[in-house]
């Protein structure tokens, strides 16, 4: 946004859009520092050294659980990048720069942002099992990605449901990423039976499986 008043020198347009290449850049730099497990580096010894502050010259010290909530603290950090990337402002305005830009210009639109951030998240669902056995304690998706694989489904069917705010190419974008996982997921849960995959994993994608489905049928309903 520019404030550049009527009549100045090399006056700019009010609005402007940034420059598509560099949103792309700081989708990734996001994305690499949150998403992955790498990006926050813990370790069993490290988690076992973080707790809370046991002594204070004010108080007897923070009385609470000594344990570090590890899952829940790095949720929120992915839930929170989730929400600031697909929210419906950020998605409405991506959507708006598409025809702030002539169309004979780059930009980056909103089927390539949400296949961008679809593509990272659900990477576990394209490996091939190559005849690994998986276990419950080395899973075949961690619970770190587990969960932010469940919050990414929230989003998008929320998104997918959202008849009020959402422009309507929007929100079928977000119901071809729902269908694109159901298919994902079709696949990957009928290899059950090889008893390569853990339970943990199973459990999750049934879950994300169940969630799409009943999505899916509420768009039907809807749409009649």
């Amino acid at each position: 946004v520019n404030r550049d008043r009527k009549g100045d020198p090399d006056g700019r347009t009010p609005i402007e859009v940034t420059d598509p290449d560099r949103q792309r850049a700081a989708l990734q730099w996001v994305i690499d520092h949150s998403f992955h497990d790498e990006a926050f580096d813990l370790t069993p010894e490290l988690i076992l050294h973080m707790t809370v502050d046991k002594w204070s010259d004010q108080s007897p010290g923070d009385r609470s659980d000594p344990t570090w909530p590890v899952h829940s603290r790095v949720m929120g950090v992915q839930a929170s990048v989730l929400t600031m990337i697909m929210n419906p402002t950020t998605l409405t305005r991506v959507y708006d720069n598409e025809l702030r830009t002539p169309s004979s210009e780059d930009a980056l639109t909103v089927p390539e942002l949400m296949t961008t951030v679809f593509d990272a998240v659900y990477t576990e669902l394209d490996s091939d099992l190559d005849g690994h056995t998986f276990t419950d304690r080395e899973p075949m998706i961690s619970s770190l990605r587990r969960n932010l694989q469940s919050a990414m489904a929230d989003r998008l069917i929320g998104l997918a449901t959202d008849s009020g705010r959402m422009p309507q190419p929007v929100r079928t974008v977000a119901a071809w990423h729902l269908r694109r996982l159901g298919e994902k997921l079709d696949p990957v849960i009928e290899k059950s039976d090889t008893g390569q995959i853990d339970q943990y994993t199973l459990a999750h994608l049934a879950d994300l499986q169940d969630r799409v489905q009943k999505a899916m049928n509420r768009l039907y309903v809807e749409s009649m």
